[in-house]
């Protein structure tokens, strides 16, 4: 589980991840998309769900620009990385379980 952590408002860092099987083999991401999702812990209602980019194919590496508002309330998001695939199939990384970002309190 990857951990990313920002306080509210703020849009750096990109989160980012590199996408692998559990084999560290790397996914074939020629023509696919990715998502960033995440979703308040305790939550049904996703807060994201927005296209990320996928910044180098052969190692599988992608990234996500914050937006203000994906960080405007602060708490625990469940985050996953979804890929849809050239021949339209889908697949979510992490594959077990989710990725964390925590969203601090500011103080103003």
């Amino acid at each position: 589980m990857t951990v990313y952590e920002m306080k509210r408002n703020d849009t750096r860092p990109k989160p980012d991840a590199i996408l692998k099987f559990s084999d560290g083999t790397i996914p074939n991401l020629t023509g696919a998309t990715v998502k960033f999702i995440a979703r308040h812990q305790g939550s049904t209602t996703v807060k994201i769900d927005a296209a990320a980019t996928i910044t180098d194919i052969p190692t599988g590496a992608v990234e996500y620009t914050i937006l203000e508002a994906d960080v405007d309330v602060a708490g625990n998001f469940d985050v996953e990385w979804e890929v849809t695939f050239a021949d339209s199939s889908k697949q979510s990384w992490p594959t077990r379980g989710y990725d964390l970002l925590i969203i601090g309190g500011d103080l103003a």
